[in-house]
């Protein structure tokens, strides 16, 4: 009888990315239902994975630890298996110094090379999304069965928290709920705060709507200073929350207004409804980064817009081309039209 599998995967960058990493640990459980497997991720993004039953073990990755004393912790757990999603150097090495017999990387990075770690090799044409990419990974130890549909896994109490959350900000029952994440981190092209702020006031034509304004404290900041000038008890901040509390006021939404980002694949990953801005640029096409598994409107800049406007830059990108009267009926379109 084979020796049962013990799988360490490893995603140490943003919300996002660890949220598209979640159909290859379901899909590595459904190929081998009794093996331990366990995610290496850094603790601001850990709460994306919490209470996930696909996982037995949630290790926290700390940048400001030695080579030495991470590779220990790793050794100890004695995997057999590590899948590096997001490859550097010193993950490279941490791997190798625990003797994890079987570690498979992506790309073909030099340091790779050295610390004799297999690796998966990323072919973008033709594009493909970033779970199937993640799934290579998991293919190059025999996965047989496949999930290709993020998941986040939040209880009963967590809902419970976030319905009376919303109910003591004046949101009833009946209410339409549509959040707006105005901020990216500057992960991805993005509206400024004010084209944001006229979406928002243009939903108030929609009966019945409450618009909840998320992100951090810092980005939300200038949504502030806009809604000042504003009398409505139906445009309503909640920034600054810890991960697993946004995550769960995102699960009671109708649907998520926002960039390339984050939030977007968590309301995803919890079926909810998005309306999401994108760039034609390579680096963030929305074949790749797209949302995926849940009912989706994406936008692009108008056609010809990025011609002669674009900054060839991701971080430069304000999404000009893309109007706040367009955005307004992909939401009509997408939550208030009847279906034929």
């Amino acid at each position: 009888m084979p020796k049962r599998k013990r799988i360490l995967v490893l995603r140490t960058d943003r919300v996002g990315d660890l949220t598209l990493v979640t159909p290859l640990i379901e899909s590595l459980r459904l190929s081998y239902p009794s093996s331990f497997i366990a995610a290496l991720v850094r603790n601001e993004t850990r709460a994306v994975l919490d209470n996930n039953p696909n996982l037995n073990e949630i290790l926290i990755y700390n940048p400001e630890a030695s080579v030495v004393e991470q590779a220990k912790v790793l050794k100890e757990h004695e995997f057999s298996d590590a899948l590096l999603l997001y490859p550097t150097r010193k993950l490279a090495q941490i791997l190798f110094l625990a003797g994890i017999p079987n570690r498979i990387g992506v790309g073909t990075i030099f340091y790779q090379y050295l610390t004799l770690m297999h690796s998966v090799s990323r072919k973008y044409e033709p594009l493909r999304h970033e779970v199937e990419y993640n799934l290579d990974v998991g293919r190059a130890i025999g996965l047989e069965r496949i999930s290709t549909v993020p998941r986040i896994y939040i209880t009963d109490e967590e809902r419970e928290w976030a319905s009376s959350t919303l109910s003591g900000k004046g949101i009833s029952p009946g209410d339409l709920i549509i959040g707006i994440n105005p901020g990216s981190g500057g992960s991805s092209p993005n509206w400024i705060p004010e084209t944001y702020f006229k979406m928002s006031i243009n939903l108030l034509d929609i009966p019945d709507t409450k618009i909840i304004i998320l992100g951090s404290r810092e980005e939300g900041e200038a949504y502030r200073e806009l809604l000042k000038g504003i009398v409505s008890d139906r445009i309503i901040p909640i920034m600054g929350l810890p991960l697993r509390e946004l995550i769960s006021i995102i699960s009671q939404l109708d649907l998520l207004i926002s960039s390339s980002t984050g939030p977007m694949h968590i309301a995803a990953a919890l079926q909810r409804n998005t309306v999401s801005l994108f760039c034609p640029m390579p680096v963030c096409n929305v074949t790749r980064w797209g949302p995926i598994g849940n009912k989706a409107s994406i936008i692009l800049p108008e056609e010809g817009f990025c011609n002669t406007n674009c900054p060839k830059d991701p971080k430069l990108c304000k999404l000009e081309g893309i109007s706040p009267e367009k955005a307004f009926d992909a939401v009509w379109n997408l939550i208030m039209k009847p279906s034929s």
